[in-house]
């Protein structure tokens, strides 16, 4: 994405248009490279984090074959980065540090979900409505109605996957009755995973909207 620097490349997990104005502003210092991420067809073989990282381990290291590197991800992309950071210090290369931007630990999620798995989510859909709503006031009347919509569609179709998210953070065998694309998987691995030993620094970055 944003090749010139001297200072170790920033390899930022399934990075899209939001992190152009981030990459622009870490240059010349600073390389950014995003690493794409398996698509649905290339999913075959991938049921957990760590397989996830091996399969986008190679293209990191081919990159960048010598010398320390950094790792980041938004979301559940920062649990991805983390997983790779992992596996590149096994390889014997230097992780300095993981910036994790809005990434929650999976850990701590399934730790608040299991006292009460309904009441917790829908503390997370009140407070996701609430800034659907502050962007429809910011809209007008002119633009809030689709607004509102779209966000109103978006929550009935993710309400299948915030139930398999929940019972697979719980441990549960989860049985798909469709099929998932790689998006909804992605989130199921980030919920199962438990990260290990990692010596890089984790530099978390948190924003003011969900």
């Amino acid at each position: 994405v944003q090749p010139l620097g001297t200072l170790p490349p920033m390899f930022c997990m399934g990075a899209g248009p939001l992190f152009h104005a981030f990459a622009e502003a870490l240059a010349p210092r600073c390389p950014f490279l995003s690493v794409a991420t398996p698509q649905s067809a290339e999913r075959e073989g991938i049921d957990t984090m760590e397989e996830l990282a091996a399969r986008v381990l190679p293209a990191v290291l081919a990159a960048h074959p010598h010398g320390p590197l950094l790792l980041s991800g938004w979301s559940a992309a920062g649990v991805l980065a983390i997983e790779v950071a992992r596996q590149i210090e096994r390889a014997g290369r230097e992780v300095p540090a993981v910036i994790l931007f809005d990434t929650l630990s999976p850990v701590r999620r399934r730790e608040w979900f299991a006292s009460a798995p309904r009441r917790r989510q829908w503390e997370l859909n009140l407070v996701r409505a609430r800034y659907h709503l502050e962007d429809a006031f910011a809209l007008g009347l002119k633009g809030a109605p689709g607004h509102l919509g779209r966000k109103l569609r978006e929550a009935l179709a993710r309400a299948r996957y915030d139930r398999w998210l929940r019972e697979s953070g719980a441990g549960g065998n989860v049985q798909f009755d469709v099929p998932l694309d790689f998006k909804e998987a992605f989130g199921l691995f980030a919920a199962r995973y438990t990260p290990g030993p990692l010596r890089a620094r984790l530099i978390d970055r948190k924003s003011t909207r969900l």
